[in-house]
């Protein structure tokens, strides 16, 4: 899927090194709309504040000629207002000046979306992070996992293609990875139909640090002691781990590996825009002044944005960067002359 912007990246990658005319166009922004959240994640890095991003941030995000936009967390998307606007508004702000690009919102589930939003989506992520209530209210320090798993089955029975259940397992939760399958296909996968059943996936995720970002990785003994546990799930459940859930990645502690790489390729390929409006070549490098490319109301923005991408490109500046999270994906491009590309599908590059 990242090699689809192969010459997106290319087109950037010449207009920077040739200092010539030609507006960088950026294929993936990650907007996070606001820095508001009703719960406090153990893990989770944000700087809570009391801003939404103004409306009139989509015209200008539009210049950057995105493929695709991921609304996220920097606080919970669907608290986002301005006015008596709600996060309709701005999809459909969104839909207005970038037409039908994909879009995907990932979410904690708390307050159900309403469905002509959801209709808007190619794909939404619900964070649960525990298998249980007590679990819950120690990670996020509140009481909303019963209300959450019942808006799980309500976007399930709506007209979404994708429907994602996020867990980031910690050093005490990574123990309870198989308990949170038995829930899932207890409270969840049990009460839907065929159909709705197939737009389910499980996507588990090692915390990070969030002063270096190293990973959380297993030892031999609790991967040992999971696998053992699979052998005792039903067959449904076994296959929905193989099919719908990235738990062997997890068991060969391969969700997140370092690999080597020279320049942030990243960098011509993606923007993080956070509720201020202060852009950042992505998340990790987030709510770090030396990394921004500044902010995308000021009025000399865009005519110093080419200069910002290329030093990012060529010169990232942050420490943090010794573990990026996006690593494999510079080296991907770094090798992308190497790469077969045959089997990518460049009509649906989402």
């Amino acid at each position: 899927r990242s090699l689809s912007y192969k010459q997106e990246y290319q087109d950037n990658l010449d207009i920077i090194k040739s200092s010539g005319d030609g507006d960088l166009k950026i294929s993936h922004i990650d907007l996070y709309p606001n820095d508001i959240c009703n719960l406090r994640c153990e893990f989770c890095p944000t700087h809570f504040g009391k801003n939404n991003i103004s409306l009139k941030a989509i015209q200008l995000i539009s210049k950057f000629n995105p493929k695709v936009m991921v609304i996220t967390g920097g606080g919970e998307p669907s608290l986002w207002r301005e006015d008596k606007k709600k996060i309709y508004d701005l999809i459909m702000e969104i839909r207005k000046y970038m037409g039908k690009i994909p879009l995907g919102i990932m979410s904690n589930g708390t307050f159900l979306m309403p469905n002509e939003a959801i209709e808007q989506l190619k794909w939404l992520r619900i964070s649960v992070n525990s298998f249980d209530k007590d679990q819950y209210k120690v990670v996020h320090k509140m009481d909303m996992f019963d209300r959450v798993l019942k808006n799980i089955l309500e976007y399930a029975k709506m007209d979404l293609p994708e429907l994602g259940i996020g867990f980031v397992y910690t050093k005490r939760t990574a123990k309870d990875l198989i308990n949170v399958i038995k829930t899932i296909n207890e409270r969840i996968l049990s009460n839907l139909s065929k159909d709705n059943l197939k737009k389910i996936n499980v996507q588990f995720r090692p915390e990070a640090d969030p002063k270096t970002y190293s990973r959380h990785f297993l030892d031999e003994k609790l991967i040992e002691e999971l696998n053992s546990q699979i052998k005792n799930l039903s067959e449904f459940e076994i296959n929905f781990i193989n099919e719908k859930t990235n738990m062997y990645e997890v068991l060969n502690n391969s969700v997140f590996s370092l690999k080597n790489f020279n320049n942030c390729h990243v960098s011509l390929l993606q923007l993080k825009i956070d509720a201020k409006g202060d852009v950042y070549p992505c998340a990790q490098t987030a709510n770090n002044s030396t990394d921004s490319y500044g902010n995308l109301f000021s009025f000399n923005f865009f005519s110093n944005f080419k200069k910002a991408v290329k030093n990012s490109y060529t010169n990232h500046p942050s420490k943090i960067c010794e573990n990026c999270a996006q690593s494999s994906i510079n080296h991907l491009y770094e090798n992308k002359d190497k790469t077969n590309n045959e089997n990518n599908d460049d009509q649906n590059p989402f």
